[in-house]
């Protein structure tokens, strides 16, 4: 057997499956808790999502500054 044949067969056969890069990962570096949807009327926003969504409102309060509303879904 040559020595180049002699060589290739001692090394370790690759799958193609295998990454050649990486390793092992760590968990999430963040957590996403909230979403802020600005519009012009929330109820109508609220009651869309609730809708889509299959979710009940289960917070809802006007506030005083700029006529806001908060929900929760």
């Amino acid at each position: 057997m040559s020595r180049s044949k002699q060589a290739a067969s001692t090394l370790p056969r690759r799958s193609l499956t295998t990454p050649v890069w990486g390793g092992e990962m760590d968990g999430p570096c963040a957590d996403l808790a909230t979403i802020v949807l600005d519009c012009r009327d929330a109820n109508a926003l609220a009651d869309f999502y609730s809708r889509l969504l299959g979710w009940e409102i289960s917070y809802m309060r006007k506030l005083q500054a700029r006529n806001r509303v908060e929900l929760a879904m």
